[in-house]
Order: structure tokens, then C-alpha cells, then sequence
């Protein structure tokens, strides 16, 4: 799940300082993909580097246009998840080029931001985990009987 596709309203810190996620369209399935990332005002696009399902995504973002490239451009990311216990961990990663000086001003509020941004799709993927849990059972369940 990108941070376009989290249903939801963002933090309000997320909403004020960055442009609004839509949606995303595309497949994120297969290497190669291209992915448009559609926000208020803009888009992004990105392009799947690697899959590995469901252990690892990656992605490096080929094209942005939301009009705070003066500020910050968004280089990629990936998702990794690996089990822990009775449940999964979920490591996320956002790599970006920032350009607003003086650097250790901007730093502590670039690093909150990304932290309330994960937690958002963190949260997101969290919700929609048992309506996956449900489809992969019932076809796990449907292919036994076949």
C-alpha cells in the first residue's frame, strides 16, 4: 500500500506542509512497472525495481511534479516485511534529496514528518491486513478443494 492508496485522511502536519495524495494507478506486481502517483496539485512517478512478494518492494521515483521541488525531491523507497513471533514486522524506507538551508534546522522536521508519513501507511496497512488475512485464507481454502 503507497502512501497515495491509504484511505483516510493524512496527519495534519502531513496535510499543511505536503501536497494531498489521490490515488495511485498502476500495477506495483511486477519489475519494470511504472506507477502514477496522483496528488492535489501533481503527481509522481514511480518505477518498481524490485519485487520479491511478499518480502520486499522497491522503487525509485522517476518523475515528480508537485510543486515543492524547489524543497524536496522524492528519490524512492521500499517496503520490506519479515515475521516476528505471531505477527510481521514492517520496515519502511523513504529516500529523498532536500535543498532547504540551513540543513540542521531542517533535518528534525524532515525526519518528524517521514516518521508521521509511515506511521500513516503503517496504520493503513494495518486496517486492510484483515480483509487480506480473509481473501488469502479463503483462497488457500478454495485451492484445497480443487
Amino acid at each position: 500500500m503507497f502512501y497515495e492508496d491509504v484511505p483516510g485522511r493524512p496527519p495534519l502536519l502531513l496535510r499543511l506542509l505536503l501536497p494531498s495524495p489521490i490515488r495511485s494507478e498502476g500495477r506495483k506486481h511486477r519489475v519494470g512497472a511504472t506507477v502514477r502517483c496522483v496528488y492535489q496539485p501533481g503527481d509522481l512517478l514511480k518505477r518498481i525495481t524490485v519485487v520479491e512478494a511478499p518480502h520486499s518492494l522497491r522503487f525509485d521515483v522517476i518523475q515528480q511534479r508537485l510543486g515543492i521541488e524547489s524543497c524536496i525531491l522524492a528519490l524512492g523507497g521500499s517496503y520490506s516485511t519479515r515475521a516476528s513471533g505471531e505477527g510481521t514486522d514492517v520496515v519502511l524506507a523513504t529516500n529523498y534529496q532536500a535543498s532547504l538551508r540551513p540543513r540542521a534546522l531542517w533535518r528534525p522536521l524532515e525526519a518528524f514528518l517521514l516518521r508521521q508519513l509511515h506511521r500513516h501507511v503503517l496504520r493503513g496497512i494495518r486496517a486492510d491486513a484483515p480483509s487480506k488475512l480473509a481473501n488469502t485464507t479463503l483462497a488457500a481454502l478454495e485451492s484445497r478443494r480443487a
